[in-house]
């Protein structure tokens, strides 16, 4: 018995493999460009929450050693003397990046990691005998408030 293979049984002509190739080709630029994005947004904010722990660990050694302060003293603008009840003196040291604290006459112990860029440390007096701390982590500016003890 002889067989005939008619125009349809044919399967994909080359025209129709190129254009399905194409097709697919532009389909998985787009995939690979969203899922690319999607990875750098992961590390930003990985980055970002690293930034954010470092500077609240700051603010939590800043709330400690101003807890019961006397008088805060700025002799420079990268050092920062806190007197507590006591005589007890604190000093805050801004330096190479790292924020760094000494405990009367002890040694400067940092108390930010060297895997963060510290700059730009303010010390200012406001009304009502309040201080006020900035600082920054990278880009991140961070704030401190005391106000004074009573």
């Amino acid at each position: 018995m002889v067989s005939f293979i008619t125009q349809s049984q044919r399967g994909f002509t080359l025209f129709e493999v190129v254009i399905y190739l194409a097709l697919f080709s532009i389909f998985m630029t787009g995939v690979i460009g969203v899922v690319y994005q999607l990875l750098l947004s992961v590390d930003d904010t990985k980055q970002r929450l690293a930034i954010q722990r470092e500077g609240n660990f700051v603010l939590q050694k800043l709330a400690a050693a101003f807890s019961g302060q006397v008088s805060v003293t700025v002799p420079d603008a990268y050092t920062c003397v806190v007197t507590k009840e006591g005589a007890e003196t604190l000093v805050f040291r801004l330096e190479s990046g790292q924020l760094y604290l000494k405990r009367g006459a002890g040694n400067h112990i940092a108390i930010t990691s060297a895997a963060f860029n510290v700059h730009t440390m303010t010390v200012e007096k406001e009304d009502g005998g309040a201080f006020s701390m900035y600082f920054w982590i990278g880009s991140v500016p961070f704030h401190f408030v005391s106000y004074p003890y009573e």
